[in-house]
């Protein structure tokens, strides 16, 4: 990154996860100066990815789920895990639910064996 002479962030002042992640990262790292220099702001991760793919920028961090459906961004890896945040999806099923039967079997779909490769594939880690 610090190679890099403009880096595609989402803009930390929206308050995203992303954003507010990856300014406590730059800041731990002592490099928040020379990032915020090259920034070419973004609203969103999908920004970031659509302005590398659009060559508007060098080099960009977002979520791979964001950055793998957009033709001409490529991804290049996962964070190091000292350095990495995690998102947690759930589901649940409200009390009053009027069909809760559906509503599960629908979750249970969602996190079968079967839909692995599927999550895999658009850049999540499978439910476990």
């Amino acid at each position: 990154m610090l190679d890099a002479p403009r880096i595609a962030i989402t803009d930390p002042t929206a308050g995203g996860a992303t954003a507010v992640h990856l300014s406590g990262v730059y800041r731990g790292l002592g490099i928040t100066d020379v990032v915020m220099k090259k920034a070419v702001m973004q609203v969103g991760g999908k920004e970031v990815a659509e302005a590398i793919a659009a060559g508007q920028a060098d080099i960009g961090v977002t979520f791979i789920s964001e950055i793998i459906p957009i033709k001409g961004a490529k991804l290049v890896g996962p964070l190091p895990p000292p350095l990495q945040d995690y998102v947690v999806y759930a589901a649940a099923i409200p009390k009053a639910s009027t069909d809760p039967a559906t509503a599960r079997a629908f979750v249970s779909a969602l996190t079968s064996p079967a839909m692995a490769a599927r999550w895999t594939a658009a850049g999540f880690e499978p439910p476990k």
